[in-house]
């Protein structure tokens, strides 16, 4: 509490108490993960901005086995699943606001460790093929 002194009309000090908040307590903060809470290494996004927000979807990929029978007690490659696996709306604002986010990161990165070749190198070695000078499915 603050004491103010105030000199009215007749110059007679008069005081008045004042509550005044100089800092305002802060509650605790604790993170907690949701019971759908969900962790996993994506294999392919897409997504895009569209009148009503913007849509991120990520997807895995994996491979569904199955016997090879004309190699009995081996398996082959039956066929190659995406799932969509998790899809988040943002708004226009959280949208850049995560593109500045990751463009800043993302120069850090680079800054300590280098340039991150838009094709992996492994494959670029194997096939021939070079990065693309446009944005693409590895940019």
């Amino acid at each position: 509490m603050i004491t103010i002194e105030k000199k009215t009309s007749e110059e007679k000090p008069s005081r008045e108490v004042v509550e005044e908040k100089t800092s305002q307590e802060i509650p605790p903060f604790e993170v907690v993960k949701g019971d759908r809470f969900s962790s996993f290494s994506v294999h392919d996004v897409s997504g895009g901005m569209h009148p009503n927000g913007c849509v991120l979807a990520f997807f895995l990929h994996r491979q569904i086995m199955k016997p090879d029978k004309e190699n009995p007690g081996r398996i082959k490659l039956a066929k190659i699943e995406q799932s969509n696996e998790c899809e988040i709306h943002l708004t226009p604002a959280l949208w850049k606001s995560i593109v500045e986010w990751m463009s800043q990161s993302l120069q850090s990165y680079e800054g300590m460790y280098g340039e991150i070749p838009r094709i992996p190198k492994a494959y670029q070695q194997k096939t021939g093929e070079k990065p693309p000078t446009t944005p693409g499915m590895y940019g």
